[in-house]
């Protein structure tokens, strides 16, 4: 192989420069003489950056000195994929035998060391830059630019740290400062420059336009050597950072630290929380979450947000390539740092009450972001854990009834474990369902089925329809299609959110009652019971005086156990097998309806109302199921005590 021979001379233990990169030998790489030893936290771009300036050499050189391009040759790039991440062992190697330097020395410059905590370098397609980039974006890293603190250059010149090169670093916690990622100067980023090593002490880009501008439009590029902006990076302006941010920096500092697998285990699924979150707050967050921030990172977020306004289309297909911008990592440190602030908060709080002050404007009244939503969803799914509660707020927002009632929270978690639609009656008290839903109703029996089922979807998200929630709760699929209309009816009232809160006020008294009752037991025990045992209904005339002989009395037996089924499964009357109305015909059904709520409920029950619930006591305590004297979900309000839910 043909290389470039590098001479080193001076005194030990520093770099003098060379007079020139002498010649081309071949054979292998041979041992530098004097190599500088890579300072603490250094990176490796800044390690091979000081190499060059002291032999007065281009990045180039040192690259194809130590294998990681090949030798000049048509089409042969002339940079590496994905400088700085990880070497392969022939690179190491090549390293290793021309600079003597360990793996223990080299490991800690690259961005591998980050490896399963906020970086996975297994993933990476080395093969081309379009796949390098895209898992930079991806996974939060800088492969040529970098962050920097004029501090700590000024304290060790031309040393760059590798940390600098995540977007999670964005304050210098022992200096107090936010980190700089341009050029004050001419507003490039700094370490843009993919081939000049002059960038670790100054600016190599293009210095600002003087001269006129090109025919497209754009400014010049340089055309020689000293054509750069030249402003040094200590010279930077010094922002002194807030307390909120330095206290962020230092847990996220304390994360890329970590050394053992359980620490970076954990510290990866903290980041990585954040990192998921971060996207929609770029996207969605307001003014108000930099106000415990100094007066330059909410100069900066008020910025973003203009910017953001003004520059992303909320509909149509233009706004595909922009909205998806917002879920690459922000160039300036000081909007990455309020957006972390913001999704550690919401981390740290997963219930509606953090996503509602998220969502809310300084007044703490809600913003109007019904677009926004809406686009935010093509591109951003919200974390394991805060599908619920996000989706609560946004629907107060964007839509009129709950995500679990609309269908589009299939995936989330339920909110109450150990509580599901067994707990759930086929119809809902009158008096709950008075008092809870919204909208005035003429039909009670439809009202109290909405409300089961819509209760039932509250309870268990995974319910995709209504005639999914019909099936849970023992509720024939035909009344399933009336959901739709009262839906609406809520809808068109605009009380969808308080109805919302009504429903999940319900599903909180239900997860406060001590073993409630388990009406999927039930229904389950009693589906196709249609009468009496002989001897339970002789009990039951006995109990009431009456008759057992008496023929009207066994003409309304059936409906009697109408009445005991009904008692037992909390279910909709219409369905009990006593009664058989699917057998029956439009006119006959009808007959059977009169007979049972007419004749039987109103004029007749209250004669062996007593017996009959002895009788309900009785064929549970047979069937080995728990016998609730509080119902109060099916036959009351919620217990005294247990939760508001007016």
């Amino acid at each position: 192989m043909t290389v470039k021979a590098l001479s080193f001379t001076g005194p030990a233990g520093t770099v003098a420069p060379s007079a020139r990169v002498e010649s081309l030998l071949a054979g292998e790489p041979r041992r530098l003489a004097l190599c500088p030893a890579p300072v603490e936290d250094e990176s490796f771009s800044s390690w091979i950056d000081r190499i060059a300036l002291g032999v007065e050499a281009q990045r180039r050189d040192l690259w194809r000195w130590f294998g990681l391009i090949p030798e000049a040759a048509p089409r042969s790039p002339n940079q590496p994929l994905a400088y700085g991440v990880d070497l392969p062992p022939a690179e190491r190697s090549a390293i290793h035998e021309g600079t003597g330097l360990t793996e223990e020395l080299l490991d800690p410059m690259l961005l591998s060391r980050y490896r399963g905590i906020a970086l996975d370098p297994s993933n990476l397609d080395r093969q081309r830059p379009a796949t390098v980039t895209a898992w930079a974006r991806r996974s939060w890293a800088f492969i040529f630019p970098s962050l920097a603190c004029p501090a700590c250059l000024l304290d060790r010149p031309g040393v760059w740290h590798v940390q600098w090169k995540l977007p999670w670093t964005f304050a210098c916690t022992p200096h107090g400062l936010y980190l700089s990622a341009r050029c004050h100067e001419c507003g490039a980023r700094w370490q843009s420059s993919a081939l000049d090593a002059r960038q670790s002490t100054q600016c190599c880009a293009s210095p600002p336009p003087e001269e006129e501008l090109t025919a497209s439009g754009t400014r010049r590029r340089r055309r020689t050597v000293d054509g750069i902006c030249g402003a040094s990076p200590t010279d930077a302006p010094k922002l002194v950072a807030s307390k909120a941010a330095l206290v962020l920096q230092t847990q996220i500092d304390a994360h890329l630290a970590a050394i053992t697998d359980t620490d970076r285990r954990a510290a990866h699924e903290e980041l990585a929380a954040l990192r998921a979150l971060a996207p929609m707050v770029l996207y969605m967050g307001g003014v108000h979450l930099a106000a415990d921030f100094d007066d330059a990172a909410r100069t900066a977020w008020e910025t973003h947000i203009r910017d953001r306004e003004a520059a992303v289309p909320r509909r149509g297909p233009a706004a595909a390539g922009q909205y998806r911008s917002y879920s690459l990592p922000p160039t300036n440190p000081l909007v990455t740092a309020v957006a972390l602030d913001a999704a550690a908060r919401l981390q740290l709080h997963r219930d509606p009450a953090a996503w509602r002050r998220f969502a809310a404007a300084p007044s703490g009244e809600p913003v109007n972001t019904t677009a926004q939503w809406t686009q935010l969803l093509k591109f951003w799914k919200p974390p394991t854990g805060h599908a619920y509660a996000m989706n609560a707020v946004r629907d107060e927002q964007k839509f009129t009834v709950s995500a679990a009632l609309d269908g589009r929270s299939t995936h989330a978690e339920p909110p109450h474990s150990g509580i599901g639609t067994d707990q759930v009656p086929a119809l809902l008290s009158a008096t709950l369902t008075r008092d809870s839903l919204p909208v005035p109703l003429k039909d009670v029996t439809a009202s109290r089925r909405y409300a089961a089922m819509a209760l039932a979807r509250t309870l268990e998200p995974s319910l995709k329809n209504w005639h999914e929630a019909a099936q849970a709760v023992g509720i024939h699929a035909r009344h399933a299609s009336y959901c739709e209309r009262m839906q609406s009816k809520v809808r068109q009232a605009g009380v969808g959110s308080r109805w919302h809160e009504q429903l999940t006020s319900v599903a909180q008294a239900l997860a406060e009652t001590e073993n409630p009752t388990n009406f999927g037991a039930r229904r389950r025990a009693f589906r196709t019971w249609d009468d009496f045992e002989d001897e339970d209904w002789q009990a039951v005339c006995r109990t009431s005086s009456i008759d057992p002989t008496d023929p009207r009395w066994s003409q309304r037996r059936h409906l009697a156990a109408a009445w005991v089924w009904e008692s037992i499964t909390g279910g909709d009357w219409h369905g009990a097998p006593s009664l058989r109305l699917d057998e029956l015909s439009a006119h006959d059904r009808e007959m059977q309806a009169q007979r049972y709520v007419v004749y039987f409920t109103r004029k007749q029950l209250h004669r062996v109302e007593i017996a009959l619930q002895e009788c309900v006591n009785t064929l549970l305590s047979r069937e080995c199921l728990d016998v609730t004297s509080d119902c109060w979900l099916a036959n009351g309000g919620a217990p005294e005590g247990t939760h508001n839910i007016a």
